[in-house]
């Protein structure tokens, strides 16, 4: 069997209107052997896994099916890392899919590098309004980065990187990516950079846990992962190997930021209804969902105090 020089890890729940554009986006004549897709069905009741399996039967070297009871996205992402072959290891989601006509290249550049990490632009579809645009794009005199340029989408790591440093993510849990974004890149050394966009993310989807209402209703789930992010870096932080500190903390900080965010929205919700309704159930909801909210808020402003006080990052004064 010829050496893989990329997996790709496809989180796969209840995503049957979608996955065959990934997995179409994914075929391709040349250097496919290269390639090693993994599809993590993660418990979907719906008939994404027959539509992988379609795949699998015909390229049972390229394509593979894991089906796994559901565990979350992180499960996907740690169940892949304990059978990937590639030289480089990338995410996708299900309902998302690769830039066809780069994706060669990128195999021929992988195949080439040496690098921990590899930064690629990508594109942002917006569905409903038929318009997209370019993310990422680095300068090439600079070739710097920042944080906005620590996303999920734009990562493609070693795949020895997982498996040295026995990284895992939480599993049960939405918003994870946000600890694929950290966890592996603290231990990266020497990165590289592909000019042309390979993930396409589609936005605008009904239920997308990104949108308004995902936030607000997964927001315990984005507490855990950034209590876990801050855990984790605090834990780690003797050990870290990748060069530019300041990004690693400011994406950090935008994370916290963004927790803070949901907490103040979703309290805003909570008056909303009960100035329109003002009905005693609501009001004890109110007082239970604030003093929930506050000892959350509490414990992550005391983690950020802990790491502030040891590594000197400052938490406050976000402007």
């Amino acid at each position: 069997m010829q050496n893989k020089i990329l997996t790709i890890s496809i989180a796969a729940y209840n995503v049957d209107a979608y996955i065959e554009t990934a997995l179409q986006s994914l075929f391709f004549s040349d250097n496919l052997d290269e390639l090693e897709v993994l599809i993590i069905n993660d418990g979907s009741t719906d008939r994404t896994a027959k539509i992988a399996e379609q795949y699998t039967k015909k390229y049972p070297d390229i394509f593979r099916l894991v089906n796994k009871e559901n565990g979350g996205y992180g499960s996907t992402i740690n169940t892949a890392i304990k059978i990937a072959k590639g030289k480089y290891f990338k995410q996708l989601d299900g309902d998302d899919w690769f830039d066809k006509e780069n994706i060669k290249e990128f195999l021929e550049f992988l195949r080439a590098s040496e690098a921990d990490c590899i930064f690629s632009p990508f594109w942002k579809v917006y569905q409903h309004q038929g318009k997209k645009e370019m993310l990422g794009k680095y300068n090439p005199q600079e070739k710097r980065l920042s944080a906005k340029d620590i996303t999920m989408y734009a990562l493609t790591f070693k795949t020895t990187i997982f498996t040295k440093y026995n990284i895992q993510f939480s599993e049960k849990y939405f918003y994870t990516d946000c600890e694929y974004n950290v966890k592996p890149l603290m231990f990266v050394n020497k990165t590289d950079f592909f000019d042309k966009p390979i993930y396409i993310y589609r936005l605008e989807e009904e239920g997308q846990s990104v949108s308004k209402e995902g936030w607000l209703k997964h927001y315990y789930d984005h507490n855990k992962v950034t209590l876990e992010i801050m855990s984790y870096y605090k834990r780690n932080k003797s050990n870290m190997i990748f060069f530019d500190r300041d990004v690693i903390e400011n994406y950090i900080l935008n994370v916290y930021k963004t927790n803070f965010s949901i907490a103040l929205e979703l309290t805003q919700e909570i008056n909303r209804l009960c100035t329109c309704y003002r009905t005693e159930s609501l009001y004890e909801l109110q007082r239970l969902i604030r003093e929930s909210i506050l000892k959350q808020i509490q414990e992550i402003d005391r983690k950020a105090h802990e790491i502030q006080e040891q590594y000197g990052i400052s938490f406050l004064g976000f402007d």
